[in-house]
């Protein structure tokens, strides 16, 4: 939907051992909207399982293909909703949510889920573009529109504020530890939107 945007993705990080030599166990990993395995194999670490939900079925399609050809072990792939994660509760050790929830008309509940299936003390990383003014996003409406006109215009909210992001999250069951936008600027038809990052911690 004429939106380009740079997948964001963790520093990664060495596999750890624990005391007398054993193996830590996988961490576990949720990838809400992961669009491509390409974006989805951005997130692949030693020492992880990683769950891709995608709610577009020719996406899953297309992934399920490609993996099949190229099996990952350590990856699964399932057409699912934020909304209606198929995993059972505290299951995921983080859940990264990049440019998805914009897509959301409930996002109360979608962060309720992620609450769900985090195990306590796991991390949800959520990125996603600040908040536009009702006459930009129009604009951003209107040249998406005219150049994809037999798709539908998915976005459902103008980017989010801060304070209101953050007061949906605690309320779901978070502690906010780092919020900050990025550097980089997100490309919404003739917008140019400065993204942030926030992270937080399942009580």
């Amino acid at each position: 939907m004429m939106r380009s945007m740079t997948i964001l993705s963790e520093t990664p990080e060495k596999p750890g051992a624990v005391a007398g030599g054993a193996q830590k166990d996988a961490e576990r990993v949720l990838v809400v909207g992961f669009r491509s395995l390409d974006a989805l194999a951005t997130h692949h670490r030693s020492g992880r399982e990683i769950l891709g939900i995608e709610i577009d079925p020719a996406r899953v399609r297309e992934a399920s293909e490609q993996l099949g050809a190229e099996p990952l072990a350590s990856i699964r792939i399932a057409c699912a909703s934020v909304l209606g994660i198929p995993e059972p509760s505290e299951s995921f050790d983080r859940a990264l949510c990049h440019a998805v929830l914009h897509e959301v008309e409930d996002v109360k509940s979608a962060l309720n889920e992620l609450q769900r299936v985090l195990r306590q003390g796991g991390i949800l990383e959520i990125a996603d573009f600040t908040r536009v003014s009702r006459r930009a996003f129009a604009r951003y409406r209107q040249a998406a529109q005219e150049e994809f006109p037999d798709e539908p215009f998915l976005d459902v909210h103008r980017g989010f504020r801060r304070r209101s992001l953050t007061r949906l999250v605690r309320a779901a069951g978070f502690e906010v530890c780092v919020y900050r936008r990025l550097d980089s600027t997100w490309t919404l038809g003739p917008l140019r939107v400065p993204p942030f990052r926030l992270e937080a911690r399942r009580l």
